[in-house]
């Protein structure tokens, strides 16, 4: 897996067309004057959408994404293999299992600590894929039945990290 800088992502996809470079130099004067990723600054200006700045990312990381409004049921013994508090704080759901390898949808491939997390947890070999930060928690929110953690305990809804 090799991640691309924020700078090779942006210069590719002004180079293939996804975005200008009015748009680029815009969203970089952003950055300068209110910091931010560059990437949500992308999106949040309407330049791109999320999707296609993850499809994009996966693209040029050797890493499949997948759409996982479209994905259909995710088995209950793979969503057994995570723990309900991980999958939330990191942002991630297995979707498959074969052959000893758990795969994962993650929204960003650079947590490398939520992976080895996650191998940690499961001893088993992971393989990820991207899928969009919003596609991600409706996917935790229609395959985890409670809010009960690895060992049974409520932990409730307020440790999410962000919050309209």
């Amino acid at each position: 897996m090799k991640v691309p800088s924020i700078k090779e992502l942006t210069d590719s996809m002004v180079e293939v067309g996804l975005i200008t470079a009015d748009q680029l130099n815009k969203a970089l004067e952003k950055k300068k004057e209110s910091g931010g990723e560059l990437g949500k600054i992308l999106i949040s200006e309407g330049f791109i959408t999320e999707d296609v700045f993850v499809a994009f990312l996966g693209k040029k990381s050797d890493i499949s994404y997948v759409s996982l409004a479209d994905y259909g049921e995710i088995d209950k013994k793979v969503i057994s293999k995570v723990p309900e508090s991980i999958a939330r704080r990191k942002n991630l759901i297995p979707i498959t299992l074969k052959d000893n390898i758990l795969t994962v949808a993650i929204s960003d491939p650079m947590d490398i600590f939520a992976i080895d997390d996650i191998k940690a947890i499961t001893g088993m070999k992971i393989e990820i894929v991207l899928a969009v930060k919003d596609d991600i928690k409706n996917a935790i929110e229609k395959n985890y039945e409670s809010d009960e953690d690895f060992f049974g305990e409520d932990e409730g809804t307020g440790g999410e990290e962000e919050g309209w």
